[in-house]
């Protein structure tokens, strides 16, 4: 019968179930492993930046503030540090 085959091949009876014998947990964690996922590695820094910059919404941000950059190096009427300072700010 399947389920019997089955049953016996994963080492336990069908009515009574697992036992809780430590010999019994010790053998079936040398035959079948431990029940465990092994954790990911975390992601560094600079993997964790290089995810961010691809952002569509940061990619313009980043445009935007370039172009303000370059646009407070046009001379003007209002010809101040502060603007300039400002915009270095903005960066």
């Amino acid at each position: 019968m399947y389920f019997t085959d089955n049953f016996t091949t994963l080492l336990f009876a069908y009515v009574e179930g697992l036992s809780e014998s430590e010999s019994d947990l010790g053998h079936r964690r040398d035959v079948f492993g431990s029940n465990v996922i092994p954790p990911k590695p975390p992601k560094t820094f600079l993997e964790l930046v290089w995810a961010a910059l691809q952002d569509i919404t940061l990619i313009i941000l980043i445009a935007a503030a370039a172009i303000s950059l370059g646009l407070a190096f046009i001379p003007s009427q209002q010809a101040d540090c502060k603007h300039f300072v400002f915009q270095l700010f903005m960066l």
